[in-house]
């Protein structure tokens, strides 16, 4: 039996193992990696508690990102696509803070206010990824924080060789 448990800044891997009577149950740490928090120079706060990234290892785990100028910390004009374009350069950000790319990201959460903008929303999204783009859900929301229209969370793993 294998598994993966998150104790408090620190992921463990473990195996266990049961001898054949079931009398001894022997478990080995494999690896653990400490969990930091990406917090880019220039990057918009958090408007909650929480980070806009964590590293644990070669995971990156990605906080989801609005579409505000982190210049001006409020949110662009022009609505869903404007937002989505924004939000993707701030999760560009965080991912370069990391020392990854939209190359290594594998799964994206994708929070929209209206499904009518899929189609448009799925245009702009498509620029950023390669021939091999993340697994992702896209959800419609009956609101967002800020009043945003479009939220979008991400993972990522970087190399592991």
């Amino acid at each position: 039996m294998a598994g993966v448990v998150l104790f408090t800044g620190m992921l463990v891997m473990y195996t266990r193992n049961r001898s054949a009577g079931g009398e001894h149950d022997h478990m080995a740490i494999e690896q653990y990696h400490q969990k930091t928090a990406v917090i880019p120079e220039g990057s918009s706060p958090p408007i909650g508690p929480y980070s806009p990234a964590v590293k644990v290892g070669e995971m990156l785990f990605l906080s989801g990102q609005l579409g505000i100028n982190p210049a001006t910390g409020m949110l662009v004009d022009g609505g869903t696509i404007p937002q989505a374009r924004q939000a993707m350069t701030n999760l560009r950000t965080l991912l370069n803070a990391a020392g990854m790319t939209f190359d290594d990201v594998v799964r994206a959460t994708v929070y929209l206010i209206d499904l009518d903008d899929y189609g448009a929303f799925n245009e702009e999204y498509g620029k950023y990824f390669g021939e091999v783009p993340p697994a992702r859900v896209c959800i419609e929301v009956s609101r967002i924080p800020r009043d945003a229209r479009v939220e979008i969370s991400m993972i990522a793993v970087g190399d592991l060789n």
